[in-house]
C-alpha cells in the first residue's frame, strides 16, 4: 500500500502538468486587442493574418498596409501575458518631409490599436526632440529607448524606436522600427 501512494502522487502531478499545457494560456490582453483596424487615409490594408508565435505561444495579428506614396507598414500585435506592438515602417523615398510623414502615420496606428498607451505629444515631436538632444539625423542609423515620460499608461511600458537608411539601391530608402510593450514584469 505504501508503494502505491508515491505512484499516485506522481501520476496526479503529471496529470496537473498536462492539464495546464492543454488548457492554453490565460491571456489577459485577448479582450483588449483591436482585430480590425479602422480605415486609413491614403492607405490600403493589403493583408490581415492571425497566428501564434512559435516561441511564446502568444496570439498574433499582423496587418500589412500600403500607403499611396509607396510606403509600407507591417504592424504586428502579439498578446497574452503582455501586449506587444511592433511596427516596421518602410519609407519608399527618404527625405525630411517623408520621414516626418511616416512618424505621423505611425502615430495614427498607435492610436488605432486602442490600448492603455498614449503618447503625451505626437511621435514626430518626441522623435525630433530626442534627435536634436542626441545630435541624430536621417543620414545615419540610430536606435534608442523613448523617454518614460513620453507616454501615459496605467501599466508598465517599454518603448523603443530605431531608424536605418538603406540608400537608393533597394526597394525602400529607409525603415523605421517602433515598439511598445505593456504589462509584463
Amino acid at each position: 500500500m505504501l508503494k502505491i501512494i508515491p505512484a499516485v502522487i506522481l501520476l496526479a502531478v503529471f496529470n496537473v502538468a498536462c492539464a495546464q499545457d492543454t488548457a492554453g494560456l490565460n491571456c489577459a490582453y485577448a479582450e483588449k486587442v483591436t482585430y480590425h483596424l479602422p480605415a486609413l487615409e491614403n492607405a490600403t490594408y493589403l493583408s490581415e493574418a492571425k497566428g501564434v508565435d512559435p516561441d511564446s505561444q502568444e496570439e498574433t495579428i499582423t496587418h500589412t498596409i500600403q500607403y499611396a506614396n509607396g510606403d509600407t507598414a507591417i504592424l504586428e500585435q502579439k498578446y497574452c501575458s503582455m501586449y506587444n506592438f511592433q511596427l516596421s515602417y518602410k519609407i519608399k523615398k527618404l527625405n525630411r518631409t517623408n520621414f516626418e510623414h511616416s512618424l505621423n502615420n505611425i502615430d495614427k496606428l498607435i492610436r488605432d490599436v486602442q490600448q492603455d498607451y498614449k503618447l503625451k505629444a505626437p511621435l514626430k515631436d518626441v522623435v525630433d526632440m530626442t534627435m536634436n538632444q542626441r545630435g541624430l539625423s536621417i543620414d545615419s542609423a540610430f536606435s534608442y529607448d523613448l523617454p518614460a515620460q513620453a507616454a501615459k499608461s496605467s501599466e508598465r511600458v517599454e518603448q523603443t524606436i530605431s531608424f536605418a537608411p538603406h540608400g537608393r539601391n533597394g526597394s525602400f530608402d529607409a525603415e523605421i522600427e517602433f515598439y511598445f510593450g505593456l504589462g509584463g514584469e
